[in-house]
């Protein structure tokens, strides 16, 4: 083939390259967006199924592969998760979302301290944003370093003042510490007066006071007699008293393990938690 006939056909398959790179970027963006979609609404099968397709137009990607490792989190495949998330971190390292996905994985996975790295992490990366100030501090929290919470969720509920989950998180950091006056006052802020009285109950419960967790369920059914969570925690309480031997009395120095208080927040209506 002479020359003048190769020139324009190197230069015509080169323009088809670019294009399809060009096109690449924007069909994972919609795969992406899709997948997105699907994960909000908790259709996490076909979620996976399109953020799979996305991490297929672009490899590498450090969102695609955040999402696809959330999704993969919240199936219960958090090795998968993890896998993909470390990848994410690879590419992206100064990504806030990708060192915050990693820490949950590593939360559920019952690794502390690689955990409480990442969300540091995170909060270094994007110093202003509330909820990663409320992720470390739950995970001070479920961490047994409810002290140590309390200022990184007092600066959380500052930074969000509507976020419901930061003062929850707040409010049961306060009462572990044994302030239960703020904790009361968080609580009331948060939700409504039955969710509040509701979520003190469990607080009270927790540190053993079962007295008072009892008069805080009861309160809170009364307030709002389909308050389902607190109809759940009486019933419980009132169960496991006639069986077991009467709780200890609350203790002068509330902080507790990371098993012990992630077992009796979690019957709360609005608990807070990891976002």
């Amino acid at each position: 083939m002479r020359l003048h006939r190769i020139v324009p056909l190197m230069l015509l398959l080169a323009a088809c390259a670019t294009s399809k790179q060009a096109i690449r970027p924007e069909v994972a963006r919609v795969r992406l967006a899709l997948a997105q979609r699907l994960a909000d609404r908790g259709e996490w099968a076909a979620a996976l199924e399109a953020a799979e397709a996305a991490c297929q137009a672009a490899p590498g990607d450090p969102g695609a592969l955040i999402l696809r490792g959330t999704i993969l989190r919240e199936r219960g495949l958090l090795d998968e998760a993890q896998t993909d998330l470390l990848e994410a971190v690879q590419h992206a390292p100064d990504s806030a979302p990708a060192h915050s996905s990693l820490a949950i994985v590593y939360e559920r996975q019952h690794r502390p301290a690689d955990a409480e790295k990442e969300h540091r992490r995170a909060l270094e990366l994007a110093p202003n944003e509330a909820h990663y100030m409320n992720n470390l501090g739950y995970a001070l929290l479920l961490h047994g370093k409810a002290r140590e919470a309390v200022p990184v969720l007092v600066m959380a509920v500052r930074a969000g003042p509507t976020n419901v989950r930061a003062r929850n998180n707040l409010g049961f950091a306060y009462a572990v510490s044994g302030d239960f006056p703020r904790a009361a006052q968080q609580f009331e802020f948060a939700g409504s007066p039955a969710e509040a009285k509701c979520n003190l109950g469990v607080a009270y419960e927790r540190t053993g006071n079962i007295a008072q967790a009892l008069a805080h369920y009861r309160e809170a059914l009364r307030l709002d007699p389909e308050l389902r969570r607190a109809r759940e925690n009486l019933d419980r309480v009132v169960a496991r008293s006639a069986q077991v031997p009467p709780a200890r009395a609350p203790s002068q120095s509330p902080e507790s393990t990371p098993q012990e208080l992630a077992g009796r927040l979690g019957p709360a209506p609005v608990t807070g938690g990891l976002k």
